[in-house]
């Protein structure tokens, strides 16, 4: 289990304010960059996980 995964098992269904990042590329011809997870598409970002580099 990962911090943020811990931390949601302390809180329960509090709030949580967390620094996440999602991006846009764009290139020249107007398609923009998405990337395939759990077999759905989305914009690539998240969040980082305590110790992670």
């Amino acid at each position: 289990m990962g911090y943020i995964e811990d931390l949601r098992a302390l809180v329960g269904t509090r709030a949580l304010i967390l620094t996440g990042v999602t991006v846009l590329v764009i290139d020249q011809n107007n398609r923009f960059l998405m990337v395939q997870s759990d077999e759905m598409w989305k914009l690539p970002g998240g969040f980082i996980e305590l110790g992670e580099s």
